[in-house]
């Protein structure tokens, strides 16, 4: 069984772009605590509805729970050498922390654990990912 389960922080800002295809997609990465003084990096995407509410939701330094599919494969860099890439195919995002949307009268609490917005992403959507 495929699936993986992360609690981390987002690293750095959301990356969204439309495809050839019409979807939105976006890419960020997550930084999970491995011990209190290190942490690994996971290459994270997700797709329409899910794109658009991490691209709403999160931003740099945000909690996440993300739950999907790890895939694996290969690009090549600038030099044309083949590297291995992992990303974790995002369908299910649980946002812990919200990004400041800019208006002080949407104020967020994490005060009980129902305080919080759930997406999904259908097996068909995934599937329309074009990262490797």
């Amino acid at each position: 069984m495929n699936q993986i389960t992360l609690l981390g922080r987002v690293v750095a800002e959301i990356q969204t772009s439309i495809g050839n295809d019409g979807k939105t997609y976006a890419r960020f990465r997550l930084a999970v605590n491995r011990s209190k003084t290190e942490a690994d990096f996971f290459n994270c995407a997700c797709v329409d509805s899910l794109a658009l509410n991490a691209e709403k939701y999160l931003a740099k330094g945000k909690r996440v729970l993300v739950s999907g599919t790890a895939r694996t494969g290969f690009y090549q860099n600038k030099d044309g050498v083949k590297v291995p890439s992992f990303t974790v195919f995002v369908s299910k995002l649980d946002f812990i922390d919200y990004a400041d949307s800019g208006n002080n009268e949407e104020q967020f609490s994490n005060d009980n654990s129902t305080d919080y917005f759930d997406f999904e992403l259908t097996p068909e959507e995934l599937e329309g990912l074009p990262f490797k």
